[in-house]
């Protein structure tokens, strides 16, 4: 655990309080680490979650928009999901704290002409989606890829060219 926390804030970045529960991991000896960091350890009560709310709103909001909706194969599986809702969470997820924005700022888009339609682009396998603005074919314009899409949208692109004539506004 100590590693760890060496790892997480490097060249004194520590922050000025570290809140976390009474889990074992959290021994004498880290405890005094986090003091050594120059950083003020808070442990909340014993089964008093609420003391630590960003922390379990995020995992409640994990749980209910992803691990309830998968099987997870394997340890291996489970961290590609995470990161994966992790990326949609701050790309494309709207928070009611942010007055409906994401934490990276999404930009809103008008309706770019009379003739466009909303598509969905499959996020976190498919289990979510970010919806955007697209034309018709002549007018196809692509929004910078963030970087969750990658390879996968590349693919998808290349099956619609031969396609693209059938499609219609």
């Amino acid at each position: 655990m100590i590693q760890q926390l060496r790892e997480a804030f490097p060249y004194d970045t520590a922050p000025r309080y570290l809140i976390f529960d009474g889990d074992a991991i959290f021994s004498p000896a880290v405890v005094e680490f986090i003091r050594a960091m120059g950083t003020k350890p808070i442990r909340i009560s014993y089964r008093s979650p609420w003391q630590n709310g960003t922390a379990e709103r995020w995992i409640g909001s994990c749980r209910r928009e992803l691990l309830e909706h998968v099987v997870v194969l394997g340890e291996r599986h489970l961290v590609r999901l995470v990161r994966a809702y992790i990326t949609y969470y701050h790309e494309d997820r709207c928070h009611l704290g942010l007055g409906k924005d994401t934490p990276d700022e999404r930009p809103i888009t008008p309706r770019p002409s009379p003739t466009a339609r909303v598509v969905a682009l499959p996020r976190v396998g498919g289990l979510r989606h970010r919806y955007e603005w697209r034309g018709c074919v002549g007018q196809l314009a692509f929004p910078a890829r963030n970087r969750s899409a990658g390879a996968r949208e590349d693919r998808v692109l290349r099956l619609l060219n031969p396609i693209r004539h059938r499609l219609e506004c």
